[in-house]
């Protein structure tokens, strides 16, 4: 069967199609590549803002038997996929660390055109790795926003993904809007009790639109490929439920109700648990059916004055993190602990997504880090970094890697794209450039 075959429907008089598992209909003997060609390989960014404490981020122990601290526990079921690098530092910095940092951790430069706050005149590493893939799949990238808060009570300045020439990619913050954009389902925000019975009578299933074809293709699959059709619809159908049925705090377009940034009624409470995993969910099925293949997923920007009122932060990270007390208390790491929880349920859904004799996550390169090891002091040596995923089998993943020499974290970046196959002989800007062969320390998170 071909990898690209998919359901087909109309809803509304518009053209419907919702994309396939892999099924073993589509892969070869062994099932380790399809019919067509090799399992191939995805590419994301998970990023949050403001750094770690690093006394209870960086493990004591190297290399394979790792031990997770507090910071890093909630990953802990998933460690066998999760390498840790640390000992790096951003060589060249200018200007405010939160703001080059960030330049620097995605792009390998902290050059800007313009104002300090503004993006890179280099691309971010998934754009580059976006382009490179570009007119593979249907998405050539998606970017995915959970916290709208930014620096300062502000929606900017803290973006993430980065076009070069000093421009941000728009990132997505509705899971409603993602699922619209993803399987064609879209269903209108309501401004009026009337308008929302009128929505919630007129709504009609994607699934529903597609039932017939679904039908066909059942006749033709083995048992073990129609059980897995079946589960992958009623994931379709969960996910969707969910979103239908959100609860009042949350628009009929998925995006947490809250007033204008800088109010002091619903600021403080964004749903960040919900939309979190709502994203993880959707992000799971489109990189199953290969709808894209490289994302970024931002639980919070750079800079970022997200409340974690989850924890029981009454005040935005940001400014939290210039506390010395409250940096080197238990605010500051409880929301770590708390991004780390959301990273663990994506990698998890990542993990639990079957793929050929495998996951998802087996083809997965994921690079997880933020602008700044510490906030209070706006440190640029040591800041976290995980790769998480096996690559398609270029990462070798469950390992501590700890430079002694203060590497340039362009490295890790360079590795990666290498890992990913990318025809490339080097990457960040001119100052703090990483190129040539891959770094021989590096060496320890390649397969």
């Amino acid at each position: 069967m071909n990898r690209r075959t998919v359901l087909r429907g109309a809803l509304r008089g518009a053209a419907v199609t919702v994309a396939l598992p892999p099924l073993e209909a589509m892969f070869d003997a062994n099932g380790t590549a399809y019919a067509a060609g090799p399992i191939p390989k995805r590419f994301g960014v998970f990023w949050w803002g403001n750094g770690a404490r690093l006394g209870q981020w960086t493990p004591d122990t190297e290399g394979p038997g790792w031990t997770p601290k507090e910071e890093l526990a909630p990953l802990a079921a998933v460690k066998d996929y999760v390498s840790v690098v640390s000992g790096m530092a951003m060589t060249v910095l200018n200007g405010n660390t939160h703001n080059s940092g960030r330049r620097q951790m995605l792009t390998g430069t902290e050059e800007f055109p313009g104002n300090v706050y503004g993006a890179s005149v280099m691309p971010s590493v998934d754009q580059v790795v976006a382009r490179q893939w570009s007119g593979q799949t249907q998405f050539r990238s998606l970017e995915l926003l959970v916290s709208r808060r930014g620096f300062e009570n502000s929606t900017t300045r803290g973006e993430v993904a980065q076009a070069g020439g000093g421009n941000f990619v728009p990132m997505e913050t509705s899971p409603m809007a993602l699922f619209t954009r993803l399987f064609g389902g879209g269903v209108p925000s309501p401004t009026t009790a009337d308008a929302a019975a009128k929505v919630k009578a007129a709504r009609q299933s994607v699934l529903d639109t597609i039932r017939a074809d679904a039908t066909r293709l059942q006749a033709r699959l083995g048992a073990s490929d129609k059980r897995r059709l079946a589960d992958h619809l009623d994931g379709i159908r969960a996910i969707e439920t969910r979103l239908q049925a959100a609860p009042a705090a949350v628009t009929c377009g998925g995006v947490p109700a809250r007033p204008t940034i800088g109010s002091s009624s619903d600021v403080g409470h964004e749903d960040l648990e919900g939309v979190s995993k709502a994203m993880a969910d959707l992000l799971a099925v489109a990189l199953a059916c290969d709808l894209s293949r490289v994302f970024t997923f931002a639980l919070s920007q750079s800079q970022s004055d997200t409340v974690f009122w989850q924890v029981g932060n009454n005040e935005g990270l940001h400014t939290i993190s210039h506390q010395p007390i409250a940096q080197s208390g238990e605010k500051v790491h409880k929301a770590v602990v708390f991004t780390m929880q959301q990273l663990a349920y994506l990698v998890g859904r990542l993990k639990a997504t079957p793929e050929g004799a495998g996951n998802v996550l087996d083809s997965l390169g994921l690079y997880c880090t933020t602008e700044v090891a510490e906030g209070n002091a706006h440190s640029c040596v040591d800041v976290p970094m995980l790769v998480i995923g096996r690559g398609g089998g270029t990462l070798r993943s469950g390992v501590h890697y700890r430079s002694k020499t203060r590497e340039n974290v362009n490295k890790v970046m360079f590795t990666l794209l290498k890992a990913m196959g990318l025809p490339i002989t080097a990457f960040g800007g001119s100052a703090g450039q990483a190129a040539g062969k891959i770094a021989e320390t590096l060496s320890a998170i390649l397969a």
